[in-house]
């Protein structure tokens, strides 16, 4: 069953994003080819015809039937855009949210993005979960070690927890995503028109601890790593 929810519904799901996050431009050719070819192939288990049509039209050799099954290293894996892609839509996830939740038709979209102490807590977090190690009082002992974290007192020992509760049942997707996330604002600057153009209005983007930023409701504080804080301004 899980073949068939892959192969039939999950694969055009990320073909038809992938499009719409090109924003009109066209993708590569190459990069179309391989992803198109690695989708006949897992659909002739499932609807052979269909399968071999397409097989033909793409130009492949032989029988689609024996050709050989796909394999992960087919398609060139980048771990920080996949983790750039989760946070571009855990942020149109949570301003969805929002606008369900408090009837606002946002003009402008403000985004926090965690400061880098935050990060460096839950980049040990993910690391311990990796291992299957995750210990709140080994996390905190560690964190408390570092003389900029001591200096935030209860501030940084309070996040080293939450660190540990928001990971303990994390899908490893998100926990990798943490170790591979260089900026979260240089992806979401990458990702600026998209954001608009699917949330119908302009978006701003900050780190939470930018003293320049516009704030008025205080959210920043509230960013944590792959999850920014977001104020809508109607």
């Amino acid at each position: 069953r899980n073949a068939i929810q892959v192969a039939m519904y999950m694969v055009p799901r990320d073909i038809s994003r992938y499009l719409k996050r090109r924003m009109g431009s066209s993708p590569a050719r190459s990069t179309a080819l391989k992803i198109a070819r690695v989708w006949a192939r897992l659909l002739a288990p499932i609807v052979p015809h269909m399968a071999e049509e397409l097989w033909s039209k793409l130009g492949g050799e032989g029988f689609v039937s024996a050709a050989k099954w796909p394999t992960p290293d087919e398609l060139a894996e980048d771990k920080e855009a996949e983790a750039g892609e989760m946070l571009v839509d855990t942020v149109l996830e949570d301003v969805e949210s929002i606008v369900k939740a408090t009837k606002i038709k946002p003009r402008i979209v403000h985004i926090y993005t965690a400061p880098e102490w935050k990060w460096e807590v839950y980049r040990l977090a993910a690391e311990q979960a990796l291992e299957g190690k995750l210990d709140p009082r080994e996390l905190t002992r560690q964190v408390m070690a570092k003389p900029e974290m001591r200096a935030r007192g209860k501030e940084a020992a309070d996040l080293a927890k939450k660190a540990c509760e928001d990971l303990r049942a994390a899908p490893r997707e998100l926990v990798e995503a943490l170790l591979s996330m260089r900026s979260e604002l240089s992806y979401l600057e990458s990702a600026k028109s998209y954001l608009e153009a699917e949330l119908d209005a302009e978006v701003k983007l900050y780190m939470a601890d930018d003293p320049q930023r516009y704030d008025p409701a205080d959210r920043a504080k509230r960013a944590l790593p792959m999850k920014p804080a977001i104020y809508l301004e109607a």
